[in-house]
Formats: C-alpha cells, sequence, structure tokens
C-alpha cells in the first residue's frame, strides 16, 4: 500500500509548527499551488475551566479567519482556522434547551 502524502506534509508541519498549537488545532487539508501553501484548522474541542460546569453545545463555526505567516523557502504560507461557537448552559435547573 502506498503511503498518502498527505500524512507526509502534515507530519512535517507538525516538525516545523510551534507544537503548542496542536493542543488547539487538528490540521485538516494541507494543499499548494503557484508558491503557496495552504493550511487548513480546526479547533480542537476545549472546555475552559470557566465554564466546567456547564453544559457546552455547538452552535456552528465563526467565519473563517486566514492568517500569513512567514514564508518556507519563499513559499507563502497561510492558515485556514475554523472555531467553533459554542454556547454554554449550567446543569440543573429548568434550562430549556
Amino acid at each position: 500500500m502506498k503511503p498518502d502524502p498527505k500524512e507526509h506534509q502534515i507530519e512535517l508541519l507538525q516538525l516545523m509548527l510551534p507544537p503548542d498549537m496542536f493542543d488547539y488545532f487538528d490540521i485538516m487539508n494541507v494543499s499548494s499551488s503557484d508558491k503557496t501553501i495552504d493550511v487548513f484548522l480546526d479547533e480542537k474541542y476545549h472546555k475552559p475551566e470557566k465554564h466546567k460546569d456547564e453544559k457546552l453545545i455547538s452552535k456552528s463555526f465563526h467565519q473563517s479567519v486566514i492568517i500569513q505567516d512567514f514564508p518556507i523557502r519563499d513559499w507563502v504560507v497561510y492558515f485556514t482556522c475554523e472555531m467553533q461557537k459554542m454556547d454554554y448552559r449550567k446543569y440543573g435547573g429548568n434550562n430549556k434547551q
């Protein structure tokens, strides 16, 4: 079975980018064309400590944010980040959903 080239791209990016970044985002896709590298990231589910007693409900995504990073060997690098909109509800009581 031939290895998937996308896996190698993702692995290479994980070596080049700050490791803390992968605590908060998953790499969903990588594409390249015309001296441009596009990296698509999805926010990981993290429950903030201040909302530990609340139920989180995903309400879709914010508008994508595109960040231009430093070039890699003359290739322009863009990160497209998808971040979730979350609704917080307290447990118990008459909380209607």
